[in-house]
């Protein structure tokens, strides 16, 4: 009898359902403008398989790398033929949201969060040293 903790040929878990031609759709996929993460919707994984074949198959990492190029350029393909007229109504503000919030790392809207909490920490000390106290009647000027 196997003990249950026991493996069988070394192996442990539920058996993968990776396959190599995965990488090939997955550029493809993301080809179209699509997300990584979408592409688990294609196969019928969810999101968190997707990442762990990142760190397991580095085949699947360096198509994961290339699909992302290519999506950013069919998004800036995107962009371009908005700012040149050839989208009519073109929205460039959501565009824009669209890369920075997609491509993090390569767009940004040019603010820092670390200095921007820093500044509200700072109105919000000023203000609360500046802010007189109503019951304070010393402070009317009637």
């Amino acid at each position: 009898m196997i003990d249950k903790n026991e493996t069988i040929g070394g192996k442990v878990g539920r058996p993968t359902s990776y396959k190599p031609e995965y990488c090939e759709m997955l550029i493809e996929h993301m080809s179209e403008g699509y997300s990584f993460e979408s592409f688990g919707g294609i196969i019928e994984v969810n999101e968190d398989t997707l990442y762990e074949w990142v760190k397991v198959h580095k085949e699947f990492s360096d198509s994961k790398k290339i699909g992302t190029q290519k999506s950013m350029v069919w998004w800036e393909k995107i962009g371009r033929k908005g700012m040149t007229n050839e989208i009519p109504f073109f929205n460039d503000r959501i565009w824009r949201l669209n890369m920075i919030n997609r491509f993090r790392d390569k767009w940004s809207d040019g603010t820092k969060n670390e200095n921007n909490d820093k500044v509200k920490k700072e109105i919000v000390v000023k203000y609360a040293n500046n802010r007189t106290n109503p019951s304070d009647s010393s402070q009317d000027t009637e």
